[in-house]
């Protein structure tokens, strides 16, 4: 065996095979977290603090119906509303 070959196995095989069994490692360290991620995004648990609750109500993707049925509840009655002027510039059309 030359020296350059003596050197390879002897440095280059155990550097190959540390960055092969490190990258699986990883993968499995990786996926667990991701999947511990996704679980904890899906439970919805009443016991959990509140902070966490609004930070899962926040991630929630936007229902379009929801919102509609949320702004016309929460709209005034056309008896209780009331006109107010608002201030614009002067020269602006319709200002004061």
């Amino acid at each position: 065996m030359t020296p350059a070959e003596s050197r390879f196995v002897r440095h280059g095989v155990p550097f190959v095979a540390l960055v092969v069994i490190g990258s699986f490692g990883l993968q499995k360290l990786v996926a667990g977290r991701l999947e511990a991620r996704d679980a904890a995004r899906t439970v919805e648990d009443p016991r959990a603090p509140a902070r966490a609750q609004r930070r899962r109500r926040a991630r929630r993707a936007m229902d379009v119906e929801g919102e509609h049925r949320r702004l016309i509840e929460g709209r005034e009655s056309e008896a209780t509303y009331e006109m107010k002027p608002v201030w614009r510039p002067p020269g602006v059309e319709g200002g004061h």
